[in-house]
């Protein structure tokens, strides 16, 4: 009788879980702005031939320390958000300096998260609404 609307509170206690720990997992990364230097490039091959992919390294500074990172990850070159001379806001972990994510990729919450409280919302008010309707 009550198992959809169980369902729906678990999912919402769930995706409210996976938010907090996205939020505290980004918490301990700290802020810097970075000016890009340039780009690691590699090549992979895919049906239409080649692709290749960027990795932006940019520059910034602890203090007095300059330090040079390299972006999490490769995209492809079409997808590239900035340009060599660029000055972007960049996140980093003291315990990787050297890797970067770019400030708004880490900004929100989680999208999963998102979703499982969004579902687990209307699992209980679509539940509540069929009870109201057709009795029950």
């Amino acid at each position: 009788m009550f198992f959809l609307i169980i369902i729906g509170i678990l999912l919402v206690i769930l995706g409210a879980f996976e938010c907090l720990k996205y939020n505290n997992k980004y918490s301990e990364y700290k802020e810097y702005t970075a000016e890009i230097l340039g780009f690691r490039s590699r090549f992979e091959k895919n049906e239409s031939g080649e692709q290749e992919y960027l990795c932006a390294v940019a520059k910034y500074y602890e203090g007095d320390k300059e330090i040079h990172a390299d972006h999490i990850s490769y995209v492809p070159s079409n997808r590239a958000k900035c340009q060599r001379g660029d000055l972007v806001r960049i996140r980093v972990h003291s315990k990787s300096p050297e890797i970067f994510l770019y400030s708004e990729d880490t900004d929100g919450t989680s999208a999963f998260g998102m979703a499982l409280v969004i579902g687990g919302l209307l699992t209980v008010v679509f539940h509540l609404l069929f009870r109201l309707i057709y009795g029950g």
